[in-house]
Order: structure tokens, then sequence, then C-alpha cells
């Protein structure tokens, strides 16, 4: 079963929200996205806490664990690759199948 036929299940029995989907969502593409820009810079998590000013260890808990990071943290760490968070419309098409996308620009 798929990570997605699971959370509709979660869904369907009432273990689960689709708002608590799409949060797990976000937070998994603001980490990919993260890490894609923090290795595309060849920066070490040691290298990024020095320039955003986070503490190695929220890097790497961040990037591990999936911890929900406040919006605040999340500018600072995408800051020094010239990127922040924006807030934009959800498409139709995704919108219908209970889906967002991260824009992270």
């Amino acid at each position: 079963m798929s990570r997605e036929e699971v959370q509709e299940q979660q869904v369907s029995e009432g273990l689960l929200s689709r708002e608590d989907i799409l949060e797990d969502q976000f937070i998994g593409e603001t980490i990919a996205t993260l890490v894609m820009a923090r290795r595309e810079g060849s920066l070490s998590q040691n290298d990024l806490a020095r320039v955003s000013g986070v503490t190695q260890p929220i890097i790497s808990r961040f990037e591990r664990d999936g911890t929900d990071p406040r919006v605040s943290t999340l500018i600072r760490l995408l800051a020094p690759f010239g990127k922040t968070l924006a807030v934009v419309p959800i498409a139709p098409e995704n919108e219908a199948k209970g889906r967002h996308t991260i824009a992270a620009m």
C-alpha cells in the first residue's frame, strides 16, 4: 500500500485530517528544498549554521527527523541561498486531489 493510500485510509477512519496530510507534505517538501539547496551550494550543516545563524543541531534535527520548524527559522535557513518562502495559490488540479505545492523562491 502506498503512503497516499495509507493516508487516505487514515483520513477515512478519522485518524488524520486532510490538513494533517497537507502539513506533512509541506514539511517534507520544505526539507527537500533546503537539503537540495545546501548540497548544490556545497555547504555542510556547519557551514549553513554559520551563515544562517541557526545552530547545526537544529539543522540536523530538521533534516533528519522532519521536525516542524518555525517560519522564522525557515526564512533564516533559505536566505543564504537567495531563497525565501512565498504564499501562493493552490493549483486547481492539486486542490481537487487535496495536494498543495510549496514555493521556495
